[in-house]
């Protein structure tokens, strides 16, 4: 199976970057045909390319809580930006599965969709968001 995995938060090496190298590590024993997209280059990314992955580097957005709203409104025009580029980036190799490894990864989910390309998304934590946006996000 052809499988795209989308990365944003590889800015500091933590345990959801361990746990992702880990099951691409698996993923490959098991045939699969891997390919990633970190959101900057870093130690991960020459793990990920010893390992003989192609790995793309496509800036994407986190969001923090702001009393400022232009944050918000930045980080939407952001992850607009992002999602038109994993278009673009998955149109040149289309997967059969895109893999979000974060809640971040919502212009994973919206270029999978763009694309009809199914795919999954791992929340580690509780969405500390309104019900209604929590909802939303979840349904997602």
């Amino acid at each position: 199976m052809r499988i795209a995995l989308v990365h944003s938060n590889n800015h500091d090496i933590g345990g959801s970057d361990t746990v992702l190298l880990q099951m691409a590590r698996a993923m490959i024993a098991a045939g699969h045909d891997i390919r990633i997209a970190l959101s900057k280059r870093s130690s991960m990314w020459e793990r990920y390319r010893q390992l003989g992955i192609d790995v793309e580097i496509i800036p994407m957005p986190r969001i923090s809580k702001a009393r400022n709203p232009l944050v918000y409104v930045r980080w939407l025009f952001q992850t607009l930006v992002a999602t038109v580029r994993l278009v673009r980036w998955l149109r040149q190799s289309p997967p059969e599965l895109v893999f979000a490894n974060d809640f971040n990864e919502l212009p994973a989910l919206w270029a999978a969709r763009l694309l009809r390309i199914p795919s999954v998304i791992v929340i580690r934590f509780f969405l500390d968001a309104p019900g209604l946006i929590r909802r939303s996000y979840i349904s997602l």
